[in-house]
């Protein structure tokens, strides 16, 4: 038997997590990246999203320790913020600021580009992995039974190129043309769902005030799903080099700001003094950068009739989410485990593209319901039919809200949901129901539980 070849469309979190694992059970692997990737930690232009806040979530932490041991570690040491939810977090809802309490999960604040670095670094290390930079897909080889491999074409040289593998996987992110690959060589229409709650979501950075370059908080201001008028909101993640990334989220019919002073004017909207004393002190780095590509979009390969053998879709080619949850690059990761978990079980064999494209849609659909689950809240929600039975989720979604303001466990059991360390199953024990169902107290804090260190940063006293 000749060498095992797997192939990887996409250079980014995904096809360099997918990349790593098919190393460890194949004999090559090419990664087909359509830009010429950075030998430093720089944004790119194939990642718009790139230049926007991120974080790795309790559970996408782990699960990216035990793709690429010590690796988050290495992150750390470069800078990136290891974050205690909600001891490290200010969180303020429509009922008033959470308390804040001790640790109870702990993510990953860092910028995508420093993130996107490291991986690099590690996966290419290796190698049986080699990167083709500046090439295009622009379609697959086979017929309706198989996926063969890849056609392809350099942007520099135009010269066209097939390209054969044992195991093709998509991880060309949201903008993925596979259905049209595979349209292309016989195999039938995929089918999507869509949740599009119409976000808008502007960046800009700052430097973090003196004293705080290693120590202050992320800052969460979530919409208000009950408002009758459309509502926005904000995210202040601190991550490496003593900078803050401050993102505002514009839900349809909210106008994003297109300049500095509509930015500013912006945040002050918010009728957050928080987010305002930050604005007004901290120093601009950035210009504002604005991303519009926020819809949930989910496409059922698992369900193709037959299933084609050699092909598998993973990351955001799967399955893409409203960014503002910070879930797309944790599910992503589960998604490499769940492939590694076949392939570790049977190899490359005439079932082992099917099984992984089920085990990767496990793992991602308890994410997709609860996606759908936040964004049908909203007005405007597109895409997507309310039922009764959402309803009902939504009326015990906002008596778990209210009841969370004066109890930790409940607090607890959200945190570990968000963070995708627990199941959603948790939100339903009896304790949790017990205490969501008795008469809430229904407001939380009315100013935000600063520590006497953070007043000072911001010259509060």
């Amino acid at each position: 038997m000749g060498a095992r070849h797997g192939l990887v469309l996409g250079g980014g979190h995904a096809g360099m997590l997918t990349a790593t694992v098919l190393a460890r059970h194949l004999d090559e692997v090419t990664v087909i990246e359509r830009d010429r990737l950075p030998e430093a930690p720089e944004d790119r232009t194939g990642l718009p999203q790139g230049r926007h806040t991120h974080a790795l979530s309790g559970g996408g932490v782990a699960a990216l320790d035990g793709l690429l041991p010590g690796v988050v570690e290495e992150l750390v040491d470069a800078g990136a913020r290891r974050m205690r939810n909600p001891e490290d977090v200010l969180i303020h809802t429509p009922a008033g600021w959470l308390p804040r309490y001790d640790r109870m999960e702990t993510f990953l604040s860092v910028s995508r580009r420093l993130l996107d670095w490291k991986i690099r670094g590690r996966v290419l290390g290796n190698p049986r992995v080699t990167v083709r930079q500046a090439t295009d897909v622009i379609g697959l080889t086979g017929d309706a039974g198989r996926v063969t491999g890849a056609r392809l074409r350099s942007r520099e040289t135009k010269a066209f190129e097939d390209l054969a593998a044992d195991l093709v996987v998509d991880a060309t992110g949201r903008g993925s043309h596979a259905p049209k690959w595979l349209g292309g060589i016989g195999i039938s229409q995929v089918r999507e769902e869509l949740v599009d709650p119409g976000l808008v979501y502007v960046t800009k950075v700052f430097r973090a005030l003196p004293g705080a370059e290693r120590s202050f908080p992320t800052v969460m201001i979530s919409s208000d799903p009950a408002s009758e008028t459309p509502s926005a909101g904000a995210l202040l993640l601190p991550v490496e080099d003593g900078r803050w990334m401050l993102t505002v989220t514009c839900r349809r019919g909210v106008t994003p700001p297109s300049d500095d002073a509509a930015f500013h004017e912006f945040v002050r909207g918010l009728k957050n003094p928080l987010l305002d004393t930050i604005i007004d002190r901290a120093e601009p780095l950035s210009r504002l950068y604005r991303y519009d590509l926020t819809d949930n979009r989910r496409r059922h390969y698992d369900r193709l009739r037959p299933a084609p053998e050699g092909f598998v879709a993973i990351g955001d080619a799967h399955c893409s989410f409203n960014p503002v949850y910070g879930h797309g690059m944790t599910v992503a990761t589960f998604g490499a485990l769940a492939l590694h978990g076949v392939l570790a079980q049977q190899g490359i064999a005439p079932s082992t593209a099917r099984l992984a494209q089920k085990a990767v849609a496990r793992a991602t659909n308890p994410v997709w319901s609860m996606a759908r689950r936040y964004d049908i809240r909203f007005r405007g929600t597109r895409g997507t039919n309310v039922t009764v039975l959402d309803r009902a989720v939504q009326a015990y979604d906002r008596r778990l809200q209210r009841a969370a303001m004066d109890s930790r466990e409940i607090v607890a059991a959200q945190i570990s949901v968000f963070e995708l360390t627990g199941s959603p199953s948790r939100l339903l024990a009896p304790q949790i129901l017990r205490q969501a169902m008795r008469r809430p107290r229904g407001t939380g804090l009315a100013e935000p539980p600063l520590t006497e260190h953070e007043r000072a940063v911001l010259g509060l006293g």
